[in-house]
């Protein structure tokens, strides 16, 4: 016989007959613990209830109480007739259960379970995670919908790479929920049409913003984005341009377990894998130095070592309003990582989880002194921001970026001395008179 699924059509007196026959199937036996009369007078007058039918007798049952005040919803009762079991049929009233929870603008559902793994497990796999044990043995667990993570990626014309970086996301193994903000700024390619089928198939995950006209020219893409991740009230923030992409489906819960676990921490990075993409060859990083496991803003003043692809920092909203003000910089990456850095440790992961791609990006293609200047432009403004220890710190990067900005200018210099002086040049300079006197003639 079909099985059909309700809320709230269920009477009393079905509540009861339901109760009843499922009394023994609880870890601990609901009669020896109830009034099983009264408590299924208190579902019916109190309590929200998502049903499974099956013809006239409810065979399964998830009742659960809102308060709106405070945007919790609490499940007081989970049960389905022994007869129907292993059917699937508790996974779908909790998944209805959180679609009536998610419409009634509810936060998270809780509820208590007993000291039962086996029982425990089954929550687990529908979402819910241990917040702490009672005086009773039992726990309560939690299923959140505020997201605990939310994924900062910016896109624009990244179409040859944006499936990678968009698969990095939703293959991603967590016990709390996720969402990536995709922001495709006016891309010109097919970018915008791939967000949009990856937006239909994980509408859970992938929550897209795209433009008609392109913010990063205006200087408003730091603004849009920060008001949506703000709008999202994530715990945390990764990172992850639309033309990298990571690895390993673990990543963002590693990255979260030790963040909630250390809270002296205000970032945490991974070592990358670097793709050359002039030749196609994956190589194990060489851009940045290396660091210890542990590090501070004192280390993070002497020079950036943390690729955008591998960050997962605690959100803080003054955080976010200051790099926002010091907008444009540019590497715009450094400047938030110092300002974190500022707040707490810097941990690293000695495994690579991403790929990042060398050679392709806007960065990587400026020429060396123009990212020599915009670089000392942005520590100009961090030392607006720090004190004299990290000021001084900075003022010494400066100091080495214009000797390397000179070094170059004289190495171009002396390459045009040698040009001039050399046998070719003069040949060509003689060989190139007759004319130059034509062109000279031909002009009276």
């Amino acid at each position: 016989m079909s099985i059909e699924y309700r809320h709230n059509t269920s009477s009393q007196l079905d509540i009861l007959y339901h109760l009843q026959n499922v009394s023994s199937a609880f870890v601990h036996d609901l009669s020896n613990r109830v009034d099983v009369k009264e408590y299924s007078q208190k579902l019916f007058s109190l309590a929200e209830r998502e049903e499974a039918w099956s013809g006239d007798n409810l065979i399964g049952l998830v009742a659960y109480y809102i308060n709106h005040d405070t945007q919790k919803a609490f499940i007081t009762n989970v049960s389905v007739d022994i007869r129907f079991q292993k059917q699937g049929i508790a996974t779908t009233l909790l998944e209805n259960v959180k679609c009536a929870a998610v419409n009634e603008r509810m936060n998270l559902i809780s509820l208590e379970v007993a000291q039962d793994e086996r029982l425990i497990d089954f929550y687990r796999h529908n979402g819910f995670v241990e917040e702490k044990q009672m005086p009773n043995g039992n726990k309560i667990l939690i299923k959140n919908f505020v997201p605990i993570v939310v994924i900062r990626c910016t896109v624009y014309n990244h179409e040859p790479y944006l499936r990678d970086c968009l698969d990095g996301f939703v293959m991603q193994q967590t016990n709390f929920p996720f969402v990536a903000i995709v922001h495709d700024d006016a891309s010109t390619d097919n970018s915008a049409a791939i967000i949009r089928e990856y937006e239909e198939k994980y509408s859970d995950i992938i929550k897209p913003i795209y433009e008609t006209e392109n913010q990063w020219r205006k200087g408003t893409l730091t603004k849009v984005m920060n008001i949506a991740i703000e709008a999202t009230g994530a715990k945390y923030v990764a990172m992850c341009e639309g033309d990298d992409y990571w690895t390993d489906p673990l990543k963002l819960q590693k990255q979260v377990d030790f963040m909630e676990a250390n809270p002296e921490y205000s970032i945490c990075f991974h070592k990358v894998n670097t793709l050359i993409q002039s030749t196609g060859e994956l190589k194990e990083e060489f851009i940045v130095r290396d660091m210890p496991e542990k590090s501070t803003i004192l280390d993070l003043a002497e020079g950036n070592y943390i690729h955008t692809p591998s960050v997962l920092y605690r959100k803080y909203p003054n955080v976010l309003e200051t790099y926002q003000r010091l907008m444009p910089c540019l590497p715009g990456d450094y400047a938030m990582w110092m300002l974190l850095a500022e707040k707490g440790n810097i941990y690293k992961f000695n495994e690579p989880m991403a790929v990042y791609r060398f050679g392709g990006g806007t960065w990587e293609s400026r020429l060396q002194i123009t990212r020599y200047m915009l670089t000392i432009a942005t520590l100009s403004k961090l030392c607006v921001v720090f004190d004299d220890s990290i000021k001084k710190i900075l003022l010494q990067q400066i100091r080495m970026m214009q000797e390397n900005m000179l070094q170059i200018v004289r190495a171009k210099d002396q390459k045009i001395v040698n040009i001039t002086n050399s046998r070719a040049y003069s040949l060509g300079s003689l060989l190139l008179k007759p004319l130059k006197k034509l062109k000279k003639l031909l002009k009276k």
